[in-house]
């Protein structure tokens, strides 16, 4: 079959080293059928080439090949949205089934194999102390009146009222505001406000059909509706990717601190963390506009990273996907520092971080979200000259 063979070629190309992330995603979600068992044993002797060929061969067996393209059917239409542009791929990836029996010590510049199922996922887990589970979809929404809705109790389809507007959860998980046919919004505006907290990401659809994925520990405020408004106007706190429905007669304007972004429809990213340095906005698709009260305006093309540092905005070309990855369920690493993949953690798994002694590392690479901390930190420490230990809730780390 057709799939037989491109998921052949697939485990040959990241057997020779050679598969790029957009693809190593797709071979994940494959992958994960798999019965990877056999891998977790900690008595092995074997070096990490013979373990990868012992897989490769699983991999190929007419059985597993037909288990992986039917789990690959069945989740074709998982994907929240298509992956804009391919990564350019990196030379050496590794199992994390098999660097957590084997302990292999390899260079910085990784890529990660995908997390077994769930069944063997926690397999590190079991052998510490305790653990952390990754964060999910959680939020609480804050009305107009003060009123505050936890967004994980609310019911599917259950309906929030406010003049002229209904809100209600998609059986997908997402919030969706709609203005009510014949009523029109309130003569003053009625401002909401959505926050993720910790290990918390969710997403919304504001009433003008415009989506917005929060990132963990972020918050957007925005009008209940646009309606009577020369301007789509929200404020953002943290991180959010947005895909902006198109309003020739509304501009869309993002605004945190002094600096905002305007589009009239479009899809970019704005990381605002507090503690994550100067604003960074990264369009994927269409045009946006970036604006200081106090200074000089930008434009970037589709492919853009624009911050404003030094008194002049520094626009660089970057790879979109990778921005977005969070989105998507995933961290990716392009030569990161490590401090700030471990702020990325802090944020992701509500644990706190001792700063004191982590060495200047960088790192490359590719891990799910869904995985637990002692998981990651694993592969990290693998991956590098590092050790990072969970005492309490703190990561700590030692040369």
């Amino acid at each position: 079959m057709e799939k037989d063979k491109y998921l052949q070629q697939l485990a040959e190309k990241w057997k020779n080293g050679t598969i790029s992330p957009a693809e190593q995603l797709e071979f994940n979600q494959w992958y994960d059928a798999f019965d990877d068992s056999m891998l977790e044993d900690p008595e092995t002797k074997e070096s990490a080439a013979e373990l990868k060929d012992r897989l490769y061969a699983r991999i190929l067996s007419r059985e597993n090949i037909a288990t992986a393209a039917e789990h690959a059917a069945q989740h074709h239409d998982a994907k929240v949205l298509p992956m804009p542009k391919a990564a350019k791929p990196i030379s050496f990836w590794i199992s994390i089934a098999a660097a957590a029996a084997i302990f292999i010590a390899i260079a910085a510049a990784l890529i990660f194999l995908p997390p077994p199922k769930n069944n063997t996922v926690n397999t590190l887990a079991q052998n510490q102390a305790h653990d952390l589970k990754p964060g999910g979809q959680i939020a609480t929404l804050t009305l107009a009146d003060g009123h505050t809705v936890s967004l994980n109790q609310l019911k599917t389809a259950e309906l929030i009222e406010q003049t002229g507007i209904s809100i209600h959860k998609s059986k997908e998980g997402v919030l969706v505001y709609r203005v009510k046919n014949g009523k029109s919004a309130a003569l003053t505006p009625e401002f909401n406000t959505l926050s993720t907290p910790i290990g918390g990401t969710y997403q919304i659809e504001l009433p003008d059909g415009s989506k917005v994925w929060l990132n963990a520990a972020s918050s957007i405020r925005f009008p209940a509706s646009f309606e009577g408004l020369k301007e789509r106007k929200v404020e953002l706190k943290g991180e959010a990717y947005f895909e902006v429905a198109k309003d020739k007669t509304k501009p869309f304007k993002v605004s945190r601190n002094q600096q905002e972004v305007e589009v009239l429809g479009t899809h970019f990213n704005v990381n605002a963390y507090s503690n994550e340095g100067p604003i960074k906005t990264t369009l994927l698709e269409g045009s946006v506009s970036l604006h200081l009260s106090n200074g000089p305006s930008a434009k970037l093309q589709p492919g853009e990273q624009a911050v404003f540092k030094d008194g002049k905005w520094n626009i660089k070309a970057v790879n979109a996907a990778d921005v977005i990855a969070w989105q998507k369920g995933n961290f990716v690493f392009n030569d990161e520092e490590l401090s700030s993949i471990l702020r990325q953690l802090e944020r992701w798994y509500g644990v706190q971080v001792d700063y004191s002694q982590v060495p200047d590392r960088k790192f490359s690479g590719v891990i799910s979200k869904n995985v637990y901390l002692s998981k990651v930190l694993k592969m990290l420490e693998l991956a590098g000259d590092v050790h990072l230990n969970l005492e309490g809730n703190t990561i700590k780390a030692a040369k």
